[in-house]
């Protein structure tokens, strides 16, 4: 690991709340409109600029939703609430430059009407829960040699004009090694896109596919559940640097279309034996 000299970053983790006026049944709570939620919080020209993005995305997004009879917060895609007066979007930002613009635009932002399809809602206020440099999730990340990926919102992967619903080391490590080297000046001094190659065994997994509506953007396929890794080195540097790509993975997502939501993953590790 080396230091830039630079600030080295902080991924974030923000909270907005969507607070609707009457009940909303959440078969309307499709992803097209709360992906379009999202972008009416803020000042149009930082929206704008948010959407437009290339390349890598600076963000990923969850959205949660509230059991009213519980005051419970749920996984909006494997939740079974039939009815809902408030939504959460939880926003991973792993690019901190955008924090101090991120907070202008929704603070300051100007509406007098939200609406998500044909209900009104009101934003709440914003919420930051959480902050780390890429230098303590380095330091902090534990190196073990077995990992589980939990895969909690459908998943996949983009190559050109092919999609692949394949839980792929090389492809799940490939995406996590550009969102480090863009958004962080922390340099892993050990050339873990080879170490992948070389010591990345998919050990075991237990998956379905699942097929999301998407509205006029057509359907998304993706695979949810377990996947099963281990790392067949003693390299204690390969090992942090593997883990905590794995550990960027919970603010980052993976695969595609996490700023909609989808590629949301836990990390479980395991200790060698």
């Amino acid at each position: 690991m080396k230091d830039k000299g630079r600030i080295v970053g902080m991924p974030a983790r923000i909270r907005l709340p969507l607070n609707f006026s009457e009940l909303v049944p959440t078969e309307e709570l499709t992803y097209d409109k709360l992906h379009g939620a999202f972008f009416k919080l803020f000042k149009e020209d930082f929206a704008r600029e948010l959407h437009e993005e290339a390349g890598v995305k600076p963000f990923s997004l969850n959205f949660l939703v509230r059991n009213e009879e519980t005051g419970k917060y749920e996984n909006f895609f494997s939740s079974e609430i039939q009815s809902t007066r408030r939504v959460i979007i939880d926003v991973n930002l792993i690019d901190d430059s955008l924090i101090p613009r991120f907070t202008y635009a929704y603070i300051f932002a100007k509406h007098e009407n939200l609406s998500l399809g044909r209900k009104e809602f009101k934003k709440g206020n914003l919420v930051f829960r959480e902050a780390v440099s890429y230098k303590a999730l380095y330091e902090s990340s534990q190196p073990a040699g077995k990992v589980l990926l939990r895969f909690v919102t459908p998943t996949s992967f983009k190559s050109g004009k092919k999609v692949s619903i394949l839980p792929e080391p090389g492809t799940i490590f490939r995406g996590l090694i550009k969102k480090w080297l863009k958004f962080s000046d922390l340099e892993l001094t050990v050339k873990l896109e080879e170490a992948v190659e070389e010591s990345v065994v998919l050990s075991g997994y237990e998956l379905r596919t699942e097929k999301v509506d998407l509205g006029s953007m057509g359907w998304f396929v993706g695979f949810v559940g377990k996947v099963y890794m281990s790392f067949q080195t003693q390299d204690k540097e390969i090992l942090k640097g593997l883990n905590a790509l794995l550990d960027l993975a919970e603010f980052s997502g993976i695969g595609r279309r996490t700023t909609m939501g989808f590629g949301a993953v836990k990390i479980f590790k395991f200790e060698n034996r």
